[in-house]
């Protein structure tokens, strides 16, 4: 490969013409350890997030590595799954998307750490 002059390289950028589709908006929301709707939270403290696109919505939980909905209230299993996590050397959480259902029985055990609903969650994810 050569190299790319500065004049080749100013003419390239100037003649790639803007997007004429009309950009899609969209709109994350957030939500704590809690439960609690939030406008911006550091990646550790998220824990379930809605994806707001023109037509529809998506759901996302936060799981561990091996895919188990995250139980913040459960000291061993935080501890647990960071630690699994870092020995693989990669994130010990991730996001996986589910159904408003999952989501909503999710949010009311943060909501309310009554067990049952963390159940009901999972049994449908």
């Amino acid at each position: 490969m050569g190299r790319v002059s500065k004049k080749e390289m100013d003419n390239s950028v100037t003649s790639i013409k803007p997007n004429s589709k009309p950009s899609k908006s969209v709109a994350i929301t957030l939500y704590d350890k809690v439960g609690n709707e939030q406008e911006f939270l550091p990646d550790d403290q998220i824990a379930a997030k809605t994806v707001h696109k023109e037509k529809n919505i998506d759901y996302y939980v936060k799981t561990n590595h091996i895919g188990n909905l995250v139980d913040y209230f459960d000291k061993d299993f935080v501890n647990e799954a960071y630690r699994l996590g870092r020995m693989n050397g990669r994130s010990p959480y991730e996001f996986k998307k589910v159904d408003s259902q999952v989501f909503n029985y999710y949010l009311k055990y943060l909501r309310s750490k009554d067990r049952m609903y963390l159940d009901q969650a999972s049994r449908g994810y």
